[in-house]
């Protein structure tokens, strides 16, 4: 690998982790603010890796673009990381367009996260036993 290869996994992979940290950057200075002592900066890592370890409940009416939807928004998330320039003026996956590129490939990753809940069944039909016909009298 070359050093501009190493560098782009680099900011591919900080691009990745910087976010995480942020949020509990704001969450430590929001709870200073309101006079608590607040989690850790790296509270949310944490809380991934426990929710990571969890096995993932589905109903028996959900479809693939139920389990499509996290997949896709994590794959959008790392394409717009590549149109956005990271080391210089050019991005990795530099063309003409690619600023509408990266708003559309950040709007792909948002409709599939959206998309899941409309695509099962209803919650109520879902987990419900089935419904018993009425009896005649």
């Amino acid at each position: 690998m070359t050093t501009v290869q190493l560098a782009l996994a680099g900011a591919q992979l900080l691009a990745l982790l910087l976010p995480i940290v942020m949020l509990g950057l704001v969450n430590r200075v929001k709870s200073i603010w309101a006079g608590r002592r607040g989690p850790r900066v790296l509270q949310p890592y944490h809380d991934m890796r426990r929710l990571l370890r969890k096995r993932p409940v589905y109903s028996n009416v959900s479809s693939e673009v139920f389990r499509l939807g996290p997949v896709v928004a994590v794959a959008t998330g790392l394409v717009a990381g590549m149109l956005s320039p990271m080391l210089g003026p050019a991005s990795p996956l530099a063309f003409a367009g690619d600023f509408v590129a990266f708003a559309y490939v950040l709007a792909l990753g948002r409709v599939f996260l959206c998309s899941p809940p409309s695509t099962s069944a209803a919650p109520s039909r879902a987990w419900a036993p089935p419904a018993r016909p009425p009896t005649a009298r």
